[in-house]
C-alpha cells in the first residue's frame, strides 16, 4: 500500500485547490487471432484515479470544539467488481470522513476528510483506500496531522522573572534558575537567544513543552574575559505573544585568592575538662568565622570554617553554623569541601556522668543531598588527631526535617575502648557550590552530667524523662514513647526506662 502524508500544520504553506491526480489502471490481456494477425482487446478493466484538494482552512492551528474540513479526494472508479472500503487510521476519535466506501462499478465519488479535536495539541491519523479484494496497486493512504488551539484562551507564557543579573570573575562562574509557565499552548515553546556572540552565557534548555506546567529554566554565566555582557532569549509558542528575558552579566578580572578561615588543626589533650558546658552565647559575628575559647575551628579541605550564627528574631539564637552553599558557583563548578568543628579535650575517666549532649538543627535541607554531617570521636595517638565518625545519629537530611532542634543524649558509656581524653568533632563535608543549600547548627553542648540509678537520664540541671528510648549507642531516639510509637522504631535491641528491650 502506498502512503502519502498530509501535514496541516501553521509552517505548511500550499496553494489552495492544488490537485494531486493517482491513477492506476489494471493490465488489458490481448490475443491475437488467425492468420490475419487482428487483435483484440479483452472487456474494460477496472481504473482507480484519486484526486487530492487540501482546504485553505487546514493550513494553520484548527480551533477546539469546531468541525473544520481539512481536505477532499475525488475518486473516479471505472468497472469496479465490488465495493472498496474506506477507513480512517490512527485511533484518533478527532478526525471524520464523508464516506466509508467506493461503490462497485463506474463512479465518481467526493470523500471529505473533518476534524473536530476537543483537546489542545497535535491530533494524529490516517486515511486508506483498500482495494485489496478488487487489486492491490489501487491502494492509496495518506497520514493526518493537525494542531489545534483553544479561540477562548489563546497560548501564554510566563516567566518567574524578566530580568537576571548575574556576576562571576574570570574563570569561574554563576548561575541564576527561573520558572517558565506555559497555559493554553499546544505546541513547543522556543528560546532564541539575541544576537550579542561570545557572552559566556549557556542556558539549560532552548525547548519546553507545552503541557507540563512549571519548568525550569537555568543560565550559567562562565566568563573568559572582563567585562559586561547584555543578552536577550525570546520565549515563543504558536499563536502567543513572545516573551523576552534580559540577562546582564559582568564578569571581574582575576582576584585575590580567598583566604582561609579558622584554625589549624592542633589539639591540646593536657588539660581536660571532666564537665564542661558550651551556650555559644558568646557568637559576637554574625555568619563569620567562629572563635570560641577552647575550640578548633577548621577548613579541612578548602577556606571555609565553621561560622557564628546570631539571630535576632520571633525565636532568637546563638549556635555554630556550617554550610558550603556558595551563590556564586556553579553546581557544575563545584569542588569538593569540609569543615570541622573540634571540642576541647574531655576527661573520659573522672567524668561523674558518661552523658554527651547537645542540640542541632538543620535547615535548607533537600532529599537525596550530598551535604553529609559527621558527629566524630577525636583521640590523640602521640600528638596526632585520629578522626573517627560514630554512627547511629539519625543526623536530618531530608527536606522535612527542616527547621527542628534535635535533642541529643549520648551515653558514651556504651561505646567499647574509650580513651581517657578524647574530643568531639562536628564535620560538614559536601561539593561547595550553589546546590549545596543545607545548613546544619549547634548548640547548648554538653559533656559529663551525672546519671541517675537507670544508668540512662542525666539530672545534673536538667529534667528526667522516664519515657524516653534510646539507642544502643546512647542516641535517643523516641521522647514520650507509647506502646504504638515503640513499633515504629526499627527492630533491634533499645534501652527504655532503664532496661534493654527488643522490638
Amino acid at each position: 500500500m502506498k502512503i502519502q502524508s498530509i501535514h496541516f500544520i501553521f509552517a505548511l504553506v500550499f496553494v489552495p485547490l492544488v490537485l494531486c491526480t493517482v491513477n492506476v489502471r489494471a493490465n488489458a490481456l490481448s490475443f491475437v487471432t488467425g492468420a490475419t494477425g487482428i487483435e483484440k482487446a479483452d472487456a474494460a478493466s477496472p481504473s482507480v484515479e484519486i484526486t487530492l484538494e487540501k482546504m485553505p482552512a487546514a493550513a494553520s492551528p484548527v480551533p477546539i470544539n469546531t468541525t473544520t474540513v481539512l481536505c477532499k479526494f475525488k475518486v473516479v472508479a471505472t468497472d469496479l467488481p465490488a465495493a472498496a472500503p474506506i477507513y480512517l487510521t490512527g485511533g484518533d476519535a478527532a478526525f471524520s470522513v464523508s464516506h466509508t466506501e467506493i461503490p462497485a462499478g463506474t463512479s465518481t465519488t467526493e470523500v471529505v476528510v473533518s476534524v473536530t479535536p476537543s483537546t489542545l495539541g497535535m491530533h494524529k491519523g490516517g486515511i486508506a483506500f483498500d482495494f485489496d479484494g478488487i487489486n492491490p496497486e489501487f491502494n492509496q493512504a495518506y497520514s493526518l496531522n493537525v494542531k489545534a488551539y483553544d479561540p477562548d484562551h489563546l497560548p501564554t507564557i510566563a516567566l518567574s522573572r524578566s530580568e537576571v543579573e548575574l556576576e562571576a570573575r574570570v574563570g569561574s562562574s554563576a548561575e541564576a534558575e527561573l520558572t517558565v509557565t506555559p497555559a493554553y499552548c499546544f505546541d513547543y515553546i522556543n528560546v532564541k537567544a539575541g544576537e550579542a556572540q561570545n557572552t559566556g552565557l549557556i542556558v539549560s534548555s532552548t525547548l519546553f513543552l507545552p503541557n507540563l506546567g512549571e519548568q525550569k529554566f537555568r543560565i550559567t554565566f562562565r566568563p573568559k574575559t572582563e567585562g559586561t555582557v547584555t543578552q536577550t532569549y525570546t520565549f515563543t509558542t504558536t499563536m502567543g505573544e513572545p516573551v523576552v528575558l534580559t540577562v546582564t552579566a559582568r564578569a571581574t578580572g582575576d582576584i585575590e585568592p580567598e583566604p582561609v578561615e579558622g584554625d589549624e588543626l592542633v589539639l591540646d589533650g593536657s588539660a581536660p575538662l571532666a564537665f564542661y558546658e558550651q551556650t555559644f552565647d558568646d557568637v559576637a559575628e554574625h555568619n563569620k568565622p567562629l572563635h570560641i575559647a577552647g575550640w578548633t575551628n577548621v577548613a579541612e579541605n578548602g577556606t571555609r570554617a565553621w561560622w557564628g550564627y546570631t539571630s535576632s528574631g520571633d525565636e532568637p539564637f546563638t549556635a555554630a553554623k556550617a554550610t558550603l552553599y556558595d551563590s556564586k558557583v556553579a553546581e557544575t563548578d563545584g569542588t569538593a569541601a569540609s569543615m570541622l568543628l573540634v571540642s576541647p579535650a574531655l576527661d573520659y575517666r573522672n567524668a561523674k556522668g558518661k552523658m554527651l549532649e547537645f542540640r542541632l538543627m538543620g535547615q535548607f535541607l533537600h532529599d537525596d543531598q550530598e551535604e553529609k554531617l559527621d558527629v566524630c570521636l577525636v583521640e590523640l595517638i602521640d600528638g596526632k588527631p585520629y578522626i573517627y565518625p560514630m554512627q547511629g545519629f539519625g543526623i536530618p537530611a531530608k527536606a522535612d526535617e527542616s527547621g527542628n532542634w534535635i535533642p541529643y543524649e549520648v551515653d558514651l558509656s556504651v561505646v567499647e575502648d574509650m580513651p581517657d581524653v578524647f574530643f568531639i568533632g562536628f564535620r560538614l563535608s559536601a561539593k561547595r557550590c550553589a546546590a549545596s543549600s543545607a545548613t546544619y547548627y549547634i548548640d547548648d553542648f554538653k559533656w559529663g552530667r551525672e546519671k541517675t540509678a537507670d544508668g540512662i537520664i542525666s539530672v545534673k540541671g536538667g529534667t528526667c524523662d522516664d519515657n524516653a528510648v534510646y539507642n544502643m549507642q546512647g542516641v535517643r531516639v523516641l521522647d514520650k514513647a507509647t506502646p504504638e510509637s515503640l513499633h515504629t522504631l526499627v527492630p533491634g535491641i533499645y534501652i527504655y526506662m532503664g532496661q534493654k528491650i527488643r522490638i
